[in-house]
């Protein structure tokens, strides 16, 4: 209880007021509206949040993401029971210092960096931990008396509910899942009634996933794509769209050891050197639970590396820090065994101490969570940042009334636009004269009819070809056009001034008496903060291009240079589609003066 009420005390003085990065605004949307997120469409994790959206106070991305909370810190406390019980395997006598000991290693976690962000706005990787924890504490349960099936089931039933949360993360935890309890009883391997028991109880796990198609059939208002028939589910349910699986794909093992990395940068060398002694511990003990708690430890820490090896993403800064979340599980289990080994570490060695040793180690360990709340607050600054949602409003309070806005972007600003634009024009009733025209089967915005093999095509093809997608409607043809990025490098024939945050599309040529009125930017975060958060640091780069175009109109080639710097030194690459359109849009409304 002490590990939950102080993570849960940390989390809620952290908690955004506002929609964040990436696809946090995504599921505050999903919630809120009982709608279908991206897939896997994690319907267990939409219909839970959604309780939390019938609370009574704070804002509903607040509300959202104290959801996100709650789980973290019962997921923290999840860490510290299931080390109390492996401590016992070991017939550790766990005096006052030692839960001590383990209650300063699952605060550490509680507080570390990783964790600490997917603590505090609306992820999905929180509950999966949650769960997986859960049910690895059901199987320990078993294990030490594998006669109550009830534990086993249970076990397998929270399994199921982690699979309808997040499948990718939780198919590929599976083998140790299963392997555990087989290395307390081997008997389960022959058939027998219990099979039936087990296949309910993951069945039961499941039920969540019709939630899909029931309610994709209510025209939802947000639904990412469509679900009409059993193909398009399985093809949902299995992130089809994304190429996720590719058995060949070992070959890019450096994401995976980029991420197995990540356990020294994000928990430190302490932990894992005590992690690596509870490991040797397990190991030796010869008792079930601690053999079934050692397969457990390590399939929560190498199951996501592993499941890395099946999809064909190389190792590159961008996907190092989009895989970080998938390592969520192995930061737990790490943890487990550190506070298993700290105890085992320990043990009666204090108590023959003098009389002050044990209230001095007793305030050392109390002083490490503290440390480290202390570095790491300072890193989750981004995750409670207002920009995004500043940015979303401002963005749509500088349109003319029944404005088409054309948006398509790379990664993350794409999931960071759309999904705030989402959640303001669906949620929030925020302009809906607005028409958001985008390429990805959104289903409150408008997706035209594209060619075939669009999605294999380069970003500034597939703007191109939405470009003229949006063209060739009827009724968008008479409306104010207008788009995130500037025009002129996509397409000829085109050219646009800008407010510094949207680009209005003109015939070229067209008369600077249509230039746009100037708009209040957001306000920017802080540029050490930025360069921390790789997904809100590009979208304030594209924020600063667009400036800088919006000064070269105003000024000259020479204005907006500041601006542009500045954008440099945040964008995710060298020569990146932003810096490549605004040099196009400077060199169509300003053109460097003669030598």
């Amino acid at each position: 209880m002490a590990v939950f009420v102080f993570s849960l005390a940390v989390y809620l003085a952290s908690l955004p007021r506002t929609v964040s990065f990436e696809d946090s605004a995504e599921f505050v949307t999903a919630a809120a509206t009982l709608g279908v997120p991206h897939p896997s469409g994690f319907p267990l994790y939409v219909l839970l949040a959604r309780l939390f959206v019938w609370l009574p106070f704070g804002t509903i991305p607040w509300r959202v993401a104290f959801f996100s909370a709650v789980c973290a810190a019962a997921a923290a406390a999840l860490v510290f029971v299931l080390a109390r019980r492996l401590a016992a395997s070991w017939g550790v006598v766990q005096t006052p210092l030692v839960r001590l000991a383990m209650f300063a290693v699952a605060a550490m976690l509680a507080v570390s960096e990783i964790w600490w962000s997917q603590a505090i706005y609306a992820k999905v990787y929180a509950l999966h931990v949650l769960l997986l924890l859960a049910a690895c504490w059901a199987l320990l349960r078993f294990s030490a008396d594998v006669s109550r099936d009830r534990w086993l089931a249970a076990a397998v039933f929270l399994f199921g509910l982690a699979c309808s949360n997040h499948l990718f993360l939780s198919l590929a935890f599976a083998p140790f899942f299963a392997g555990a309890p087989l290395a307390a009883d081997r008997r389960l391997l022959r058939p027998s009634r219990r099979w039936l028991l087990f296949a309910a109880a993951l069945a039961a796990g499941w039920l969540p996933y019709l939630y899909l198609p029931l309610r994709a059939a209510m025209n939802p208002p947000y639904a990412f794509g469509r679900i009409v028939d059993w193909r398009d589910l399985a093809a949902y349910v299995l992130r089809s769209r994304y190429g996720d699986f590719d058995p060949g794909a070992w070959k890019t093992a450096g994401l995976s050891f980029a991420l197995l990395g990540q356990l020294l940068l994000y928990l430190g060398p302490l932990p894992v050197f005590l992690a690596a002694v509870g490991a040797v511990g397990l190991y030796r003990r010869k008792d079930p639970a601690a053999r079934a708690g050692l397969i457990l430890c390590l399939g929560g820490i190498f199951s996501a590396p592993l499941a890395l090896l099946l999809r064909p993403v190389p190792w590159t800064e961008y996907s190092a820090y989009a895989a970080r979340v998938y390592g969520l599980a192995g930061y737990a289990f790490t943890a487990v065994l550190a506070a298993a080994g700290f105890a085992w570490l320990l043990r009666d060695r204090l108590n023959s101490r003098g009389r002050l040793v044990r209230p001095a180690a007793a305030v050392l360990l109390l002083l490490l969570p503290l440390a480290v709340l202390v570095s790491d607050w300072p890193k989750t600054a981004p995750y409670r940042s207002g920009f995004v949602e500043d940015y979303g409003r401002k963005l749509l309070a500088s349109l003319p009334p029944d404005a088409v806005l054309l948006v398509n972007d790379f990664a993350f600003n794409q999931d960071t636009e759309l999904f705030t634009l989402a959640y303001l024009q669906t949620v929030e009733k925020l302009r809906a004269d607005v028409t958001i025209v985008q390429d990805v089967g959104i289903s409150c915005f408008r997706t035209p009819d594209l060619p075939a093999g669009y999605a294999s095509q380069t970003l500034d093809q597939r703007r191109r070809l939405l470009l003229t997608a949006a063209l060739d409607q009827p009724d968008l043809a008479d409306r104010p056009l207008f788009a995130t990025f500037p025009p002129e490098y996509v397409m000829k024939g085109l050219t646009a001034d800008s407010n510094g945050l949207v680009f209005r599309l003109l015939p070229e040529g067209a008369p600077a008496a249509l230039a746009l009125p100037a708009v209040e930017l957001p306000a920017l975060p802080d540029g050490a903060m930025l360069r921390r958060q790789p997904a809100l640091g590009s979208l304030v780069s594209r924020v600063l291009y667009n400036y800088a175009a919006s000064q070269v109109e105003e000024q000259g080639s020479r204005a907006g240079t500041a601006a542009l710097i500045e954008a440099v030194e945040l964008d995710l690459g060298p020569m990146s589609a932003d810096y490549r359109a605004f040099l196009a849009h400077r060199s169509a409304v300003a053109p460097a003066p003669p030598r």
